[in-house]
């Protein structure tokens, strides 16, 4: 299968998400979160707390996209269409 091929060359996937409260909101605290799942009981799985005072949706999904990258090979699977365009840019 495609999948079995892309584990031979090394290549793994990673499924994405990033959001944010308060999310285009001025005065107000900005914080927000990412996911990165590879597998199950995977120790490369992200769980972080993004805060700061410029922290908007599109932060948090291409924040959680380039984590994603780090290190090795990484197909990243994200509904997003920008984040598509992003992946794309980035990717090899």
């Amino acid at each position: 299968t495609e999948n079995e091929k892309k584990k031979a060359k090394g290549v793994h996937s990673a499924f994405t998400d990033g959001s944010t409260f308060n999310n285009g909101k001025k005065n107000m605290n900005q914080y927000g979160g990412i996911g990165v799942f590879f597998n199950d009981d995977d120790d490369r799985n992200i769980c972080k707390i993004l805060k700061g005072s410029k922290i908007t949706n599109n932060v948090a999904e291409l924040t959680a996209i380039l984590l994603a990258k780090i290190g090795e090979p990484c197909v990243v699977l994200n509904p997003f269409a920008f984040a598509k365009s992003f992946i794309a840019m980035i990717s090899p």
